[in-house]
């Protein structure tokens, strides 16, 4: 099965890039990891997974060329929940990938086991509403999934000004999935699952340490 034919026609992909790049002091979506920019990669990322995708995205951004819709931001300059919030009124879906712009590793393998783990435990009859990755100490709900139930609530914390994503989510059924114990797990076909598929890349340092990640790895796709 290629991964094309594995896509869920009931999940829907929203890519965060709203945001003002202040600490990078450029776009940093459109900066280069080898041969193609962040945000490309995480499209990359993202498509095998997903049946539609977004941009949150202010509609004066240079993003024309990846030939995708934007979501139209009700809540203007009130974080990631915003984005999230675009996304779900913009796609109609069961289920919703989200994925900040800057993360030049994004993992499709990742993406694909939250997707099996939420249709699993929804089978069980045990369904969540947000999975999750964690990794040494962190939680990363901006390369996570959320069930369409959340909605509501999102909207009720945008119009309260509750802005804290994992305050938000506090309120919410939430799966977390350690990457350290996919890793011991991981086969060599799935060689885009590594510890840095959650690396960030929002200054001037992290780049450099993408760039070096690259180059050390002659990873220049």
């Amino acid at each position: 099965m290629n991964r094309k034919e594995k896509k869920y026609s009931d999940t829907a992909g929203i890519i965060l890039a709203g945001g003002q790049s202040r600490r990078m002091g450029t776009d940093k979506a459109l900066l280069k990891i080898g041969n193609s920019s962040v945000i490309e990669r995480v499209v990359s990322a993202l498509q095998p997974c997903v049946s539609q995708l977004c941009l949150a995205a202010a509609t004066d951004r240079s993003y024309d060329f990846l030939q995708l819709p934007i979501a139209e931001d009700s809540f203007p300059g009130q974080g990631p929940l915003s984005g999230l919030y675009a996304g779900m009124s913009s796609l109609d879906a069961q289920w919703y990938v989200l994925s900040a712009c800057d993360l030049p590793f994004a993992s499709t393998r990742l993406l694909e086991i939250m997707l099996e783990r939420v249709h699993t435990r929804a089978q069980e009859d045990e369904p969540i509403q947000v999975i999750l990755p964690t990794h040494e100490g962190r939680h990363h709900p901006l390369y996570a999934v959320y069930h369409r139930s959340v909605y509501a609530s999102l909207e009720i914390a945008l119009r309260s000004g509750q802005l804290r994503v994992m305050d938000w989510l506090h309120q919410h059924t939430v799966a977390e999935l350690p990457l350290a114990e996919l890793l011991i797990e991981r086969s060599e076909s799935h060689d885009d699952l590594s510890p840095w598929c959650l690396h960030n890349m929002n200054d001037p340092a992290a780049y450099q340490l993408a760039l070096q990640h690259i180059d050390s790895n002659h990873n220049v796709h």
